[in-house]
This record gives structure tokens, C-alpha cells and sequence, in this order.
């Protein structure tokens, strides 16, 4: 769960940002001085929510972080759980975030100590503005669930206006953020 770790899974061609910790209601990251880089990665790791059984979620800022786009996201991610095998989908046509874990009663994210998300968001082709900004990521946590079990995450999102995303605010549906490690890369 150390910066170090992060670095250590770098692809060629991939440059170190920015990277810290977290303890805080977001997780800002403004991207107005990485102009150079065609794709954004976030590696998130350790990300322990204050409130138990949340979902992770993340929007978008065309103002680097002055103000966020809080409607017109769709998004889906597809969700297995270790125990059982059994999947779950969350996703929406129409909704204030992309949501990037279950949002399921018993298939959220715990905040024990040993729970948590680790995960990596990619936001590629970011300075498209005739785009809609899209990201895709992937994850792994443990739930909230009686009997803590691993889910697996993967899915995309985007926001339905063609512009340029010069900001991501990562957050819980319920909460801040209680501790996490954070590393921000850049791909030419």
C-alpha cells in the first residue's frame, strides 16, 4: 500500500505526476499542468472509506477543479464477488457521478482496517473537446458484506458533453475519505 508498491507495477513510458496521501471529504486532482500527456492513470490503493458499505465514485471539472459536473454521466461496472462467484452490475444512463464499485447492500466497500479499495482509473484522450471524457477503470476491494468477501471491478463511464476533463474528484456516495495512497502518471 506505499507509493513505492505503485511504482513498482509503472509501465514503460509512464511518468510519476504527483502522488500522496489521503484524509479527506475528496480526492481533487486537478490536471491543468499535464497538457503533454495523452492518457491520465490514477492507481488508488489503501482507499479506506470513514463510513461502512459505501461505493466509490468519481466526477469530472472542465476548470480544473473550480467547479464539478454533478449530471449526465453514464457509466457501468460489473462486479464479482469471491465468496459465491455471483456478479452484480451497477450502471446508469443518467446520473450526478460515474460510480466505479457495487452499490448494493452487502457488495458495498468496508472501512475496517484490512478492508477498503485499491484500483486503477485511466483517462485517456482527455483534451478532446469534441469527445464526451471517458474513463475506464478496474478494481478490487473488500465488502462490507457479514462475512467480508473480494469483489472484482470493471467498467467505464462517461459524461455526455463533448469537452475537455481538466479535473477528476474522487469520493464516496456517503462520507470522506478515512486514509489512501494516490499516484497520478502520465502516457505519451
Amino acid at each position: 500500500g506505499t507509493e513505492v508498491e505503485l511504482a513498482a507495477y509503472v509501465a514503460v513510458g509512464m511518468v510519476l505526476l504527483t502522488s500522496g496521501t489521503v484524509a479527506a471529504a475528496t480526492l481533487d486532482i486537478p490536471l491543468a499542468a499535464y497538457t503533454a500527456y495523452r492518457t491520465i492513470v490514477v492507481e488508488l490503493s489503501g482507499f479506506l472509506p470513514a463510513s461502512d458499505g459505501v461505493a466509490l465514485k468519481v466526477q469530472f471539472s472542465t476548470d480544473n477543479g473550480g467547479n464539478w459536473i454533478a449530471s449526465g454521466y453514464n457509466h457501468i461496472h460489473l462486479c464479482t464477488e469471491s465468496e459465491t462467484g455471483a456478479g452484480v452490475g451497477v450502471f446508469s444512463g443518467s446520473d450526478t457521478s460515474i460510480v466505479l464499485t457495487s452499490n448494493t447492500v452487502g457488495n458495498l466497500i468496508g472501512n475496517a482496517a484490512n478492508e477498503g479499495y485499491n484500483g486503477e482509473i485511466r483517462l485517456r484522450n482527455w483534451q478532446a473537446s469534441a469527445f464526451w471524457p471517458r474513463i475506464n477503470s478496474q478494481g478490487y476491494y473488500i465488502s462490507n458484506n457479514a462475512t467480508p468477501a473480494g469483489i472484482a471491478t470493471s467498467g467505464g463511464g462517461s459524461n455526455e458533453t463533448a469537452q475537455d476533463c481538466t479535473a477528476l474528484r474522487f469520493l464516496f456516495s456517503s462520507g470522506n475519505i478515512a486514509a489512501g495512497n494516490y499516484a497520478v502518471y502520465g502516457l505519451t
